[in-house]
């Protein structure tokens, strides 16, 4: 499923260039001389959610469903809420390195075998998980699947 293709942003903790920042100002998501106690703009202020696209079919995103996910992600970009999406490979692409012991294990296939699967993805930044809910639901029905959202700590 194609969600969109990947966009550099410049929002705080979200994947940017280092911009000059030092690595204790990286480590606390903010610029160079802007505290992480204190950000720069009010969507920084704003929470980041994970927006898990569920799948439970081998087939991809038909015509009318990506039509329908580009001006759901045009929307969110428009409004302010997007900060990167993505579609995934089909679970029989992964691989799964497993290092916690002393060499590490690869394995071919998912994680698990399940007949529901992790297809694609949005960040998005919202006001409160009321917003979140809001637009996940937007984006389950423009995608025509299910939606999981959980925020980020």
């Amino acid at each position: 499923m194609k969600l969109t293709t990947i966009t550099q942003v410049t929002v705080a903790g979200v994947a940017r260039g280092n911009g000059g920042a030092s690595e204790e100002d990286r480590r606390n998501g903010c610029e160079r001389g802007t505290p992480a106690s204190e950000p720069s703009t009010a969507r920084e202020m704003s929470m980041q959610y994970l927006l898990s696209v569920i799948h439970d079919q081998p087939s991809l995103a038909d015509a009318e469903e990506q039509a329908a996910i580009d001006v759901f992600n045009e929307r969110l970009q428009a409004e302010g809420h997007w900060v990167f999406a993505g579609g995934l490979g089909a679970p029989g692409s992964a691989t799964v390195i497993d290092n916690r012991g002393g060499e590490a294990l690869i394995t071919d296939g998912p994680f698990l075998e399940s007949k529901e699967y992790l297809a694609g993805f949005w960040i998005i930044d919202a006001d409160d998980l009321d917003v979140a809910l809001k637009l996940a639901a937007e984006g389950s029905k423009a995608c025509n699947r299910k939606v999981e959202v959980r925020p980020f700590r």
